[in-house]
């Protein structure tokens, strides 16, 4: 896969992850601020506090949403961004733009959409059913 190519899916990623966790962060850190100004000796606590509790405010769809991120990332560090996880076969580039999380080509997805009970189509279902294939 061409490097420039993927220089430019890893800052958007890398850009996708700040937000999600910039959003959190914004929801914690208006309360932080005050107990900080009333009590500047916790400030270094309170900052450590802050970033497990940022973690911890991420709702379900943000973690999900991260967790994809962060794989999608890990396949760029080793190599295998771009493959299809179930044929092999290169993603078509426009699917890794239109969505940089993607694991499967199009007609790998849609297969494996199909197999699922419920036709489970959401990626944290894929991320889920993933790891369960692979416990197999």
């Amino acid at each position: 896969m061409d490097k420039q190519f993927l220089e430019k899916i890893r800052a958007r990623l890398l850009a996708d992850r700040h937000a999600v966790l910039h959003e959190a962060a914004g929801a914690v850190q208006g309360r932080h601020t005050l107990e900080e100004e009333r009590y500047p000796d916790i400030a270094d606590e309170s900052a450590n506090f802050r970033n497990r509790e940022i973690l911890e405010r991420l709702s379900a769809e943000g973690r999900r949403q991260v967790e994809e991120i962060d794989a999608a990332l890990g396949r760029i560090g080793t190599g295998e961004y771009g493959a299809c996880v179930s044929c092999g076969e290169a993603i078509p580039p426009a699917r890794l733009e239109a969505y940089p999380m993607a694991r499967r080509c199009i007609t790998c997805q849609a297969d494996w959409e199909r197999e699922r009970p419920n036709g489970a189509s959401h990626p944290e279902e894929v991320l889920a059913g993933e790891e369960a294939e692979a416990d197999e």
